[in-house]
């Protein structure tokens, strides 16, 4: 996990957009950590909330299925899953 405090923003900026391109059980096993990592201030919120967006529309293999990168109400939705 590339946290803000070790790497910088960009770097777990880096990660994570990596990490949402993987294949589904990657990204299932990146939940935890970056959860965790968000709730730390070690990742920026919004990344999990696209994260956990894309996992959950490409596990229900919805093909139209509403990403968080185009609809900031799913953000809001995420985000609040954390707390």
């Amino acid at each position: 996990m590339a946290t803000i405090s070790i790497f910088g923003a960009q770097a777990s900026d880096d990660f994570w957009l990596l990490v949402q391109h993987q294949p589904l059980a990657v990204q299932d096993s990146m939940l935890p950590a970056m959860r965790r990592a968000t709730e730390n201030g070690e990742a920026a919120k919004r990344n999990y909330a696209y994260l956990f967006d894309r996992f959950r529309s490409n596990k229900e293999n919805c093909s139209t299925g509403v990403h968080s990168q185009s609809v900031n109400m799913d953000v809001l939705f995420c985000t609040r899953l954390m707390t």
